[in-house]
């Protein structure tokens, strides 16, 4: 499925959109937008840990998709996940569940495709 939506970025005028909140061992979050582009990803995350994640594809298949996250642009957050990656696991076209993880941290969350209204 994942490599469906990596396709229609190809094709498509915006490259597919997820947002979510990713959580770890507690119950508050950070909210965050995904952008799938052909063989890479793109995480935003908001406030109050701001940063910008690029990752590239390293291997993909229907049921899961692991990215290499490359060096962060700003943000302590985004430091602790250097040298980690980004695993998607697709539970439909609109829905995936994000693992981000290092070696100093692990934080995951549930992603909807962001349909804008026309």
């Amino acid at each position: 499925m994942l490599l469906g939506i990596s396709a229609s970025a190809l094709c498509a005028p915006t490259a597919p959109f997820f947002d979510g909140v990713l959580h770890a061992r507690s119950p508050h979050g950070v909210y965050t937008e995904l952008r799938f582009e052909p063989h890479r990803l793109i995480a935003q995350v908001h406030g109050p840990r701001t940063c910008v994640l690029h990752a590239h594809l390293v291997h993909g298949d229907p049921h899961v998709s692991h990215y290499a996250i490359e060096t962060p642009q700003g943000g302590h957050f985004c430091d602790e996940l250097v040298d980690g990656e980004i695993v998607i696991h697709p539970h439909s076209p609109i829905d995936v569940m994000a693992e981000f993880k290092s070696p100093r941290m692990r934080w995951s969350g549930e992603f909807d495709r962001y349909m804008p209204r026309r």
